[in-house]
């Protein structure tokens, strides 16, 4: 399987070790300089430390991570686990998205994030939602079952959701988006990320959330750079993507149409600080 063939990565403890090694190293050679011109001594630390930063950088691009988006109907705990165990390389799974509806979060909803029934399985739960209310509901549910990670969808494109503001139906509404990171600033000991598309009509609607994106206490945003219109129809825009990417200040995931390895080495040569991959369709398939 092709997460398989992603799970081949240095460990980060390898790599800090022989950076730590180096610096060792460097501190013991420097009484052996200490009759050196000062001009040598200086290229000397100069040289080790843009060595230490080149380390630094090689390590973060080690650490980047795959990331299996949710599928409704496909990837329930079941699969899951299954996949974990007998697959594996992936980083993250994420359940598909949680809702309020009716009064109550549906009791499939709840059975497939129990943590029982995940195990083995590093999970955040999604939720999807239109404002504060139907947040906190979610949040607080999630938090009674343990977990410390939630995701927001912010871009399912089904009409049944869009409509009533949820998913990607929420983009063309920044104060509710504003609103509803303000309210996760409530929950210091929750980490939320986030998923997106470009906009529900328009590819350039996340222009207008620039600044609140980058003052949110996300840790990171995924993207999938197609609006919500085109469900899953049509090319992916990498050139807006490319816009976003370099407009946004926290740290982002891409997701879309990827299906090889390739795409992911092309990604990550266009993209050089990308925070990871997210997979979906391209890992069912695989």
């Amino acid at each position: 399987p092709l997460s398989c063939a992603l799970a081949h990565k240095v460990h980060r403890r390898m790599v800090k070790s022989i950076l730590s090694l180096l610096i060792i190293c460097a501190y013991a050679s420097f009484p052996l300089l200490r009759y050196k011109e000062k001009g040598i001594r200086a290229k000397f630390w100069a040289f080790i430390f843009a060595l230490q930063s080149l380390i630094h950088i090689f390590v973060d691009r080690m650490n980047r991570q795959l990331h299996f988006a949710p599928l409704q109907g496909y990837t329930d705990f079941e699969y899951r686990r299954i996949h974990a165990r007998y697959c594996g390389g992936v980083d993250t799974y994420y359940s598909p998205f949680i809702r309020w509806e009716k009064g109550g979060i549906r009791d499939k909803d709840i059975r497939d994030i129990l943590p029982e029934n995940n195990e083995g399985v590093h999970l955040v739960p999604q939720i999807i939602c239109a404002d504060n209310d139907e947040f906190n509901r979610l949040l607080d549910t999630v938090q009674e079952l343990g977990y410390s990670e939630v995701d927001l969808n912010m871009g399912c494109p089904a009409p049944m959701q869009t409509k009533l503001m949820r998913g990607s139906g929420i983009l063309a509404h920044p104060k509710r988006i504003s609103a509803l990171f303000r309210e996760m600033e409530r929950r210091p000991e929750v980490r939320f990320s986030a998923k997106m598309r470009l906009g529900l009509e328009n590819n350039d609607e996340w222009v207008g959330l620039t600044d609140i994106l980058n003052t949110s206490p996300l840790r990171y945003l995924t993207v999938h750079p197609r609006i919500g219109r085109q469900m899953y129809k049509g090319e992916v825009d990498l050139d807006v993507f490319s816009r976003l990417y370099d407009a946004i200040r926290i740290p982002i995931i891409y997701n879309g149409d990827v299906i090889s390895m390739e795409q992911i080495v092309a990604l990550y040569e266009r993209f050089p600080i990308l925070h990871g991959i997210m997979m979906g369709r391209g890992l069912l398939a695989r």
